[in-house]
């Protein structure tokens, strides 16, 4: 009888939620909108061309440039002068832009110093994979010259020997690099989309659940909550099924904002099962938090004031709106007083393609943790709340 009670007024949460069109709107096409705007403004066209401008006429620097066209990760794009290539990456028609110097070859025969310049508008969102390129033909150019210009002098080589040995000699020893993201994935492995839709998934979560103490203090004022406990329904089993109640909306936006992501903007999630852990977790969190707020809260408009305040602090410290990388240390350590920084790590994680369960123990356990917490404190508060209302 008290199962059938239990799960009569936790169905009856999400019933009541989604009659209520604004929440409707909210839970189910509000994060939708947001995903596919912050994903638009965030996600930098890692297909955009590398500006190069050569300033000088030389072999060396002709060799500079066919090695960057020739690279699987560059597509190279001449401009005759700095201010267009300056404006090219300005108005984002290249990623960036290389400034190969007139005296390039000059240097390299050694007659003076070269300083070839790398041209960005902001250097965090240019792609390292072209970074990495730049450096790499540069540093393989320089050596191959600085080789040349040694044999010549010491060895009395002509110039096409010592070219053509040194190029042998370079191709041989040059090590090959691999980009492999060891901290916090997002940074080189999740922009645009893939970075929006995990935050917005726990933003919303965290925010729209939350949100829902406002109604709990409705409910009570109107007196709702005593005639129901004039009933043989108890205190306990009433503040259980309004929590369990929440988890249910949560899980259900999650689990709509997963599949219309996958389907509609092909977001990786990673695997589902531990997907579904997050956001049961996030889910629960969240609504012993709505539970407390309610308690709280002496007004639905002041629940309606404290619920997204407090929210939207930790999607900001927590990584839902930007990148952490963006943020400095000790905002990044404040940011995991918030379990929302937890979920998004674990989302992020799991989102990097070629990423297991393993990499998110630490996550799980912790996001584990604020919800056993959390709840054992929020179902005897708002239980407390409710008794005494009666």
């Amino acid at each position: 009888m008290r199962l059938r009670i239990f799960a009569f007024f936790t169905w009856a949460v999400v019933r009541y939620t989604f009659r209520d069109r604004v929440a409707a709107f909210f839970i189910l096409l509000l994060p939708f909108g947001i995903i596919s705007l912050v994903g638009t403004v965030l996600a930098p066209d890692s297909g955009r061309p590398l500006g190069v401008v050569v300033a000088a006429r030389g072999a060396w620097a002709r060799a500079l440039v066919d090695d960057l066209s020739s690279d699987s990760v560059v597509k190279v794009v001449r401009y005759a002068t700095l201010a267009q290539l300056k404006t090219a990456v300005r108005e984002e028609h290249v990623t960036a832009g290389l400034v190969i110097p007139a005296n390039f070859d000059a240097a390299l025969d050694g007659h003076g110093n070269a300083d070839a310049r790398f041209i960005v508008e902001r250097e965090e969102i240019v792609p390292a994979g072209v970074r990495l390129a730049v450096d790499r033909d540069l540093s393989a150019i320089t050596a191959v010259g600085v080789a040349t210009r040694y044999a010549i002098q010491r060895e009395k080589l002509s110039h096409a020997t010592a070219l053509r040995r040194a190029i042998r000699a370079a191709s041989a020893a040059a090590p090959t690099t691999e980009i492999q993201q060891v901290t916090q994935p997002i940074a080189a492995s999740l922009t645009g989309i893939a970075y929006a839709a995990p935050g917005n998934l726990v933003l919303f979560i965290f925010l729209n659940i939350v949100s829902t103490a406002s109604g709990l203090v409705r409910i009570r004022s109107f007196g709702v909550t005593r005639r129901t406990l004039s009933t043989m329904t108890g205190p306990w089993l009433l503040a259980l099924a309004e929590a369990a109640g929440r988890i249910v909306l949560g899980l259900v936006q999650g689990i709509v904002i997963v599949v219309v992501g996958a389907f509609a903007f092909h977001v990786n999630w990673g695997p589902p099962a531990a997907v579904l852990l997050i956001m049961l977790l996030a889910s629960a969190v969240s609504a012993a938090l709505a539970l407390i707020t309610s308690a709280l809260s002496t007004s639905p408009q002041q629940a309606m004031i404290i619920a997204p305040a407090i929210m939207l602090t930790g999607a900001m410290l927590g990584g839902c709106l930007w990148p952490l990388a963006t943020e400095g240390g000790l905002l990044r350590a404040i940011g995991r007083i918030f379990p929302q920084t937890w979920a998004m790590d674990a989302l992020l994680r799991l989102g990097v393609p070629g990423a297991g369960t393993g990499e998110i123990t630490l996550d799980i356990g912790v996001l584990l943790a604020f919800a056993v917490a959390v709840m054992a404190i929020a179902v005897p508060v708002y239980r407390r709340k409710i008794a005494i209302s009666q």
